[in-house]
Formats: C-alpha cells, sequence, structure tokens
C-alpha cells in the first residue's frame, strides 16, 4: 500500500517541502539509515527525484500529506 508523506526538509539556508509516496511502516528509519550513510535519492509524487546530503540538512520533519500546516516555522 502507498502512502504519501510530506517531508518538510531544513537546511542552514531556508526549508523545502515535497511530498513522497512511501510503502508500508518504517520509511522515518529507512530515509534515517540512507542518510547516515551520506547521500540518497527519494522520488516525489511529481516525478522528480531528489539527491539529499546529509551534510546540509538540519532536520527532517516528515507527517502525512494531508496534515494541515499551522505555520512555516521549524520545529523547536
Amino acid at each position: 500500500m502507498n502512502d504519501i508523506r510530506r517531508l518538510d526538509i531544513y537546511t542552514v539556508n531556508g526549508a523545502l517541502t515535497f511530498d513522497i509516496p512511501t510503502t508500508g511502516e518504517g520509511f522515518a528509519d529507512v530515509l534515517s539509515q540512507a542518510l547516515s550513510n551520506g547521500m540518497t535519492v527519494v522520488k516525489t509524487v511529481d516525478g522528480t527525484e531528489l539527491l539529499l546530503n546529509a551534510m546540509n540538512i538540519v532536520a527532517i520533519e516528515i507527517k502525512d500529506a494531508d496534515d494541515e500546516t499551522e505555520s512555516n516555522t521549524p520545529p523547536t
């Protein structure tokens, strides 16, 4: 079963949001493990590919794509 997750990616230069299709549970663990190895590629629901480099990422927030965002402020 494919679910859509929203990734809010925070870097030292700003924040970006992407919708990512996932398969089953454990997406956060798989993404975390991939980033611990340096870089990883993820596909968006739009069909584009993102190259995520762990050195540039400050934080990643993962939530359901249909969740309402209360603000554009990074989590504390």
